[in-house]
């Protein structure tokens, strides 16, 4: 809803509907938990206080990034945006600890659960140090499962 709302703030300012889309969103923004959308509003040219609001809401949900998930579908869907080295940053952070994990299944002979998350980071974190161990980890399981 929040673009959709963004998108009735940037009509005319006259218009009773852009006021009640910016009254209405600037009351959400808070309540925005995915900074894919979240971002979405920045980047429909909102009016400064809805954009000052989003900003602000933007560098919470960026600074408590806790999913490698909603992490890697920002990236992907805006990887030009200001917030892009910081999402990237979290991003690693999550991905190494989700290697890390992966390994430890690895090692107690648990080759599907270790696979599963060794999958997640390349999907999710490519280019990452954590990628690259993943996909260390990948070809040593396969190389054991061939054996």
């Amino acid at each position: 809803a929040a673009p959709l709302l963004a998108a009735l703030a940037a009509r005319a300012p006259a218009d009773s509907i852009a006021e009640a889309g910016a009254e209405t969103l600037a009351r959400a923004i808070d309540q925005i938990g995915d900074p894919s959308v979240c971002y979405a509003v920045l980047a429909a040219p909102p009016d400064s206080a809805i954009a000052a609001l989003a900003r602000g809401r933007m560098q919470a949900l960026v600074a408590g990034l806790d999913s490698l998930e909603v992490g890697g579908r920002f990236l992907k869907r805006w990887p030009d945006s200001p917030y892009d080295g910081d999402v990237r940053a979290r991003v690693g952070v999550l991905a190494t600890s989700t290697a890390r994990f992966a390994r430890v299944y690895e090692a107690g002979g648990k080759p599907q659960e270790a696979l599963d998350l060794y999958n997640r980071v390349v999907l999710l974190a490519p280019g990452t140090d954590a990628a690259a161990e993943a996909m260390r980890g990948i070809a040593r399981i396969q190389k054991m499962e061939e054996s």
